[in-house]
């Protein structure tokens, strides 16, 4: 039999059918792929435009995808790596949904996107669609040291006019992406200067501050940090509740709100705005605010009203750290 050879990037699109079920002919499509061409220029795949359609609720088939290249600090890079808002093409491995306006979609980076300076958690990247000009800014939802062990990084979408031409995308097509950037969640001047940790998070806010704690949770914990978490969510289906138990497990006090119970009538938690349960904890003792650091990432307009109560209440400006 001949040899039949190819690049990863070359064969990612042709082993993505091969899941689809096109097994047969395989090997036929990688060797045509090492055939001569006619013309140099490299040919790119075909994109039908997204779908505006709004995305149904039924949960997606699993399926299986090729195995990402993984990006540790020791493997072998291209001579060079693209600029920080260089267009890169990385790859979907998978979609999960985690309720009806949210979707967890895993991702694996190209071999010139640069994991060094994926450096903390709560940096994000750019995400671009086909013929999309403009992109949305998502924060990952897995840390860099699960990232260098996985190869694959992690976003928490919810569904907008902005991020809609994502759900046309399946596992093992490509998407246009950036480099990490921000400055992400520096919390190593904080930890010498108090005594609690407060995690402050609404909607898909979540998703940084759930890499946070994956990576820092057992130093905070064996620092003797106490350590809280405080998520609030519109309705019932909060994402990452299954893994509430863990942290609350690993020494991590959480305390879900939901502030519309209305659409959950089997709701019996705490309600209302998460912020002013923050407040309510300092006011009653709870929380030594001059000792407390505050970790923050949601809404503008929460962010914005807990700092401005908790201030007042004493919390020291610089022991606030959001990811911007």
């Amino acid at each position: 039999m001949p040899s039949c050879t190819t690049g990863f990037r070359e064969n990612r699109l042709i082993l993505g059918a091969a899941i689809e079920g096109n097994m047969a002919g395989v090997y036929y499509q990688i060797c045509a792929q090492n055939a001569p061409r006619t013309s140099s220029a490299p040919s790119r795949p075909s994109t039908a435009r997204p779908s505006t359609a709004r995305p149904s609720t039924a949960p997606p088939s699993t399926r299986s995808t090729p195995t990402p290249r993984p990006q540790s600090a020791s493997a072998p890079q291209r001579a060079q790596v693209a600029g920080p808002d260089a267009r890169l093409q990385g790859m979907v491995v998978s979609r999960q949904r985690v309720n009806q306006e949210c979707e967890l979609f895993v991702i694996s980076p190209p071999l010139d996107f640069d994991s060094s300076a994926f450096c903390r958690p709560g940096m994000f990247c750019k995400l671009w669609g086909f013929n999309e000009t403009k992109p949305v800014y998502l924060a990952m939802a897995n840390g860099p040291e699960k990232f260098r062990k996985e190869g694959t990084l992690q976003f928490l979408v919810k569904y907008s006019e902005a991020t809609r031409w994502m759900w046309s995308l399946n596992p093992g097509e490509e998407v246009e992406m950036s480099q990490a950037q921000g400055k992400g969640f520096d919390t190593s001047k904080l930890e010498s200067q108090v005594d609690t940790i407060i995690l402050l998070a609404t909607g898909t806010g979540i998703a940084p501050i759930k890499a946070m704690l994956e990576e820092h949770v057992y130093r905070w914990r064996s620092l003797g940090k106490a350590v809280r978490l405080y998520y609030g969510y519109r309705g019932c289906a909060i994402p990452y509740k299954h893994l509430f138990d863990e942290w609350q497990r690993k020494g991590v006090e959480v305390l879900p709100v939901v502030s519309q119970p209305h659409l959950c009538a089997e709701w019996a938690g705490a309600v209302g705005y998460v912020q002013n349960h923050v407040k309510k904890d300092v006011e009653e003792g709870r929380i030594l605010v001059r000792r407390t650091g505050m970790v923050m990432c949601g809404k503008n307009g929460m962010i914005e009203d807990a700092t401005r109560e908790l201030t007042a209440l004493g919390l020291p400006v610089h022991h606030i750290i959001t990811n911007y």
